[in-house]
């Protein structure tokens, strides 16, 4: 029969592992969800728009990272992206108007001017809703859009 400080440590297991199997089961819209990335073709010179919206349910903090690809005859190749940055995000969290590349992928001036082409962008959140980089908890949203760049007049 065990004693009552051993009943005490396998609740304490057990609160831990349910706890851990909990966060396992949610997944990343359990915090924030993104219904549209879509970038809009432009011409070369005007500002790039992107038709985004997305759902904050409830408060994290996520690392999010912006790359933006050029289709090539042999593939797609690096043109920019924002180093990985770590913000928090709440349901007052707003989106300006318009949405344009600039604001999306604000740290890196390369995204700001792209040349004509056919373009992919990559949009990454890692949600860590303790704060922390914890393993146990970090969730991943990903979204992609193809987007053109046409030649000026």
């Amino acid at each position: 029969m065990p004693y009552r400080d051993e009943k005490a440590g396998l609740s304490v297991a057990a609160l831990m592992l349910i706890f851990a199997a909990m966060g396992f089961a949610l997944r990343a819209d359990f915090w924030m969800t993104v219904e549209k990335l879509d970038v809009q073709d432009v011409t070369q010179g005007e500002p790039i728009l992107i038709d985004y919206s997305r759902t904050i349910r409830r408060p994290f903090t996520a690392d999010w990272r912006v790359k933006v690809r050029r289709f090539t005859d042999d593939g797609l190749e690096w043109v920019c992206a924002t180093p990985i940055s770590r913000e928090d995000y709440d349901a007052k969290s707003r989106l300006p108007r318009p949405v344009t590349l600039e604001w999306f992928a604000w740290t890196d001036p390369r995204c700001y001017d792209l040349q004509p082409g056919r373009y992919e962008i990559a949009a990454t959140w890692e949600i860590n809703p303790d704060g922390l980089a914890s393993i146990l908890f970090r969730r991943t949203a990903r979204h992609t859009d193809t987007f053109t760049i046409r030649p000026a007049p």
